[in-house]
């Protein structure tokens, strides 16, 4: 899968249409695909992302949505981020972000990860396959990697992120809010650098490469009620916030009617209003009110957005095998699949399983609601089988096992990211999901570092690898 990735950054706009792009870029390459941005970046904190993602950048040109011809003539997919006006390539998949109203238009493929995008009826426009609401919200892996280890703070802890550009100038105003709140310390992003040093519990930065990063031991986030509200969200950061601009209200009427975040108002307010103080004094002095606003966040956005949208890319284009949910006719297979002696030598247990063993085991797994069997398959038959182990409430233990007869075809990978898919268009919230391979196992190592996972932890003699 070839992606084109459209959007812009400049200081009037904003980054948030390069970060979500680049979110997406990661889902495309998990899945073993290419994607490239298309664009303007003419912000140095949106650069520095791109070029830390490894993204080639090309100009935009001439050519339709500003995409230059010769670049579209290789592409597979051309996803359109931006709220500007512009004609749409033929012959294409076309895949559009909105957030509402802003950048509606029709494709293929239409994106919105708006928190009002639930509550509002889309009108027909021709448009093909619509996704919508915050679990299509697309999310850079050190977000979910900030979900995993978020801690709550020490108290009184109050970071002010206004923006990547700080468009409209209401740093300084917030960081003040923060103070009159009861802020023990603040830490504020000050892209314009207008925060004097005259005050020892601020802390101002220019610029921060990895919120996630900054925020996960906050223990409450003043922001503005851009993109930043979904990464918070999901981390599961307890967040107060102002619309900055108009294309923040519907999102910030719906984050805080959903009880995801206290609403301060409009910037204009901030230090007019003394019960917007208030407000904000009561956030930062409750544990039990920001763990509710956290809580029900974290269940909102699970960080799995970007990749259910190019499942959605790959599901249109017809690329790839299709996981099923396993049933009793599979045991023969399964049974076959298992005794394989390659299969026997990658896992834990090493011992041949007789039938007899293998039918309980399987009456066992497809009555139990904590374990997912899959078999996944494509036109010319089955690939091999995935399953998925709860641990806990937000953890899951993948293995997986290639049909003999399948193996040194370059199918895992896809087989993996077929059973991915699977789970998380039927998991709410998409859990972690961890894998256990043996440390000599070099092929899985390789498998699972290309699907995304990364090295979490040794235990018992196994290396415990957790998908980004």
């Amino acid at each position: 899968m070839r992606v084109l990735l459209r959007c812009d950054a400049r200081p009037s706009t904003g980054i948030g249409h390069v970060v979500r792009a680049v979110a997406l870029a990661g889902a495309v390459r998990r899945r073993g695909g290419e994607a490239t941005l298309v664009g303007t970046v003419d912000v140095p904190l949106a650069r520095r992302i791109v070029t830390a993602a490894g993204l080639d950048l090309v100009p935009a040109g001439e050519g339709p949505a500003g995409v230059p011809t010769e670049v579209l003539r290789s592409a597979d997919v051309v996803h359109l981020d931006t709220y500007d006006t512009m004609s749409t390539p033929s012959d294409v998949l076309v895949s559009s972000l909105e957030d509402g109203v802003f950048g509606r238009r029709r494709a293929d493929v239409v994106v919105d990860p708006s928190l009002a995008a639930y509550a509002q009826a889309r009108p027909e426009d021709g448009s093909g396959l619509v996704l919508a609401g915050p679990r299509y919200s697309p999310l850079r892996a050190q977000v979910r990697r900030a979900r995993r280890v978020r801690a709550q703070g020490a108290g009184g802890h109050v970071v002010v992120v206004m923006g990547g550009t700080d468009a409209v100038g209401a740093a300084g105003a917030a960081v003040r809010l923060a103070l009159r709140a009861g802020a023990t310390r603040v830490t504020a992003i000050d892209p314009a650098g207008t925060l004097g040093p005259d005050e020892p519990r601020v802390t101002a930065l220019r610029a921060v490469d990895d919120l996630a990063q900054l925020v996960v031991d906050a223990d409450v986030v003043v922001s503005a009620a851009g993109t930043t509200v979904h990464e918070l969200a999901c981390i599961g950061v307890p967040m107060a916030l102002v619309p900055v601009v108009a294309n923040q209200a519907e999102s910030y009427r719906y984050a805080v009617e959903a009880g995801i975040a206290l609403g301060l108002g409009p910037v204009h307010a901030l230090l007019a209003d003394a019960a917007v103080a208030a407000r904000l004094r009561a956030l930062v002095a409750d544990p039990g009110q920001q763990e509710s606003l956290a809580r029900r966040g974290r269940q909102l956005v699970d960080g799995a957005g970007a990749d259910r949208v190019v499942d959605a890319w790959a599901a249109a284009l017809g690329a790839g095998p299709r996981a099923r949910p396993a049933g009793r006719d599979d045991a023969a297979r399964l049974l076959a699949w298992r005794n394989d002696p390659v299969t026997r030598a990658a896992s834990r247990s090493t011992e041949p399983v007789t039938v007899e063993a293998h039918e309980r085991w399987l009456d066992g797994v497809l009555a139990d609601p904590s374990r997912t069997l899959l078999v996944v398959e494509d036109p010319t038959g089955p690939l091999g089988t995935v399953r998925f182990d709860a641990r806990g409430n937000e953890e899951v233990e993948v293995s997986l096992a290639l049909a003999p007869e399948r193996r040194g075809g370059g199918l895992a990978v896809a087989v993996l990211a077929a059973a991915l898919a699977h789970l998380r268009a039927t998991a709410r919230p998409m859990p972690s999901v961890l894998a256990y391979v043996r440390p000599d196992n070099a092929a899985s190592l390789r498998l699972f570092q290309r699907a995304g996972f990364r090295h979490a932890a040794d235990e018992d003699g196994m290396r415990l690898l957790a998908l980004d």
